[in-house]
This record gives structure tokens, sequence and C-alpha cells, in this order.
């Protein structure tokens, strides 16, 4: 199954690519090309003070699909999981009910987690596999400083509390963390703005493929 969604997503990545109703670029600072990018800006301080009392006891990334071989250690990058293909979690709900209702009502996030980053981890060079979506980042808890960054295609992008970027994560893309601080931040994949056809062919892989996805609870 591995083989053939790999099939699937490079021809339906050319696709999204031609119908996207957006210019194909690294990062999106206008964050009205979505709306629920909005809703969950709106909700800054929910996020942040639900995640607050937790985000120091994660699990690793390290061992998710796509996400396997981008950090060298475990420790480095962890997460939280508030839904997953659609499906809230449920360690998510109890940890954070609020945050998980906000996402939870809106069937174009995807995937929602909140990402943490070890003081001085870094975060490998890598694609994603999907251009269905657009992925959000907003920060919550972060160092506030140049020194902790994300660049994409060459674009550097630091976080700021209270701040959200979009991204297109399928175009090469590192992170660093130079400082003695954590980086807290809210992840979701929305869903891209496209025409018929995009949506469609969208649609219909989320839908056929995305059970075959699969993580750590």
């Amino acid at each position: 199954m591995d083989n053939v969604l790999e099939v699937v997503l490079f021809f339906a990545n050319k696709v999204f690519a031609l119908t996207s109703k957006v210019p194909l670029r690294p990062f999106y600072r206008d964050i009205f090309i979505l709306n629920e990018a909005l809703v969950i800006w709106n909700n800054f301080e929910i996020f942040r003070d639900e995640v607050k009392h937790v985000y120091k006891n994660f699990k690793t990334i390290k061992n998710d699909m796509y996400f396997q071989n981008i950090v060298k250690t475990e420790p480095e990058w962890t997460r939280l999981y508030l839904s997953w293909n659609n499906r809230i979690d449920p360690i998510g709900r109890k940890l954070c009910p609020k945050s998980t209702s906000i996402i939870n009502s809106m069937p174009n996030v995807k995937t929602a987690m909140f990402s943490v980053l070890k003081p001085g981890a870094n975060i490998l060079p890598h694609t994603g596999p999907y251009r269905g979506c657009l992925r959000l980042h907003m920060g919550l808890i972060t160092p506030n400083s140049d020194d902790c960054f994300i660049v994409s295609n060459g674009e550097k992008y630091s976080w700021k509390d209270g701040e959200v970027i979009l991204l297109d994560d399928s175009y090469i893309h590192y992170v660093v963390n130079n400082t003695n601080e954590y980086r807290v931040i809210l992840f979701c994949d929305i869903v891209r703005p496209m025409n018929f056809i995009g949506n469609a062919l969208n649609n219909y892989v989320l839908n056929k493929f995305g059970k075959y996805t699969h993580r750590e609870s």
C-alpha cells in the first residue's frame, strides 16, 4: 500500500499545483486566505493556556508516519495530537478539551497537534508528501527569537507568540532552535483552496487513503 500511496501522491500533487486558488510559494503571511486560520488565530489564548500546563510531557514524533527520519534523537521533537485525519485524539481531548473542540468544529482541518521543540533541537531538511493541504503554524510559547526558525526554499521565518504563518511543506525545509528555551506551536494541516477538480481529487485521496496513514498513540 505504501508504494501505491506514493504513486497516487505524485500525480495528485501535480493536479493540486495546477488547480490551486492561491499562488505556489513556501510561506503565506496573509492568513485571510483560509477562514480556519482566522478562527485559530482568534482563539490563541485558549490554545496557549491549555498547552502551557502539559507541553513538557509529550511523546516523541520520531516514530510517526512521515516524521521518522527527520530528527536525530527522540526527545528533540515531541507532540500531542488533537486530531489525525479528522479523527479526534482521545488523549488530546482529555488534556486539552477546549482546543480539541475548536479543531473539531472545522472539518477542513485534517490534522492538528501541539508541536514542541526542545532547546537546541534541529529538524533535518525534508519535504512533505502532500500538497493538498496548507500547513499552519501558530506560535504559542516560543523564544520569540531569530535564533529559533524554519527555512523553506531559502526563505526564513522565526516564530512569535500569537503569530500565524501558513506554509506549503512540499518545499524542502528545515528547523533550528538555537536557544535555551522550548518552542511550542499549534501545527495544523488545512485543505488547500482549489477549484472543483482539485477539490474532488483531494476529497478522494483523503477519504480513500487517509485511513492507511498511521502514528503512535
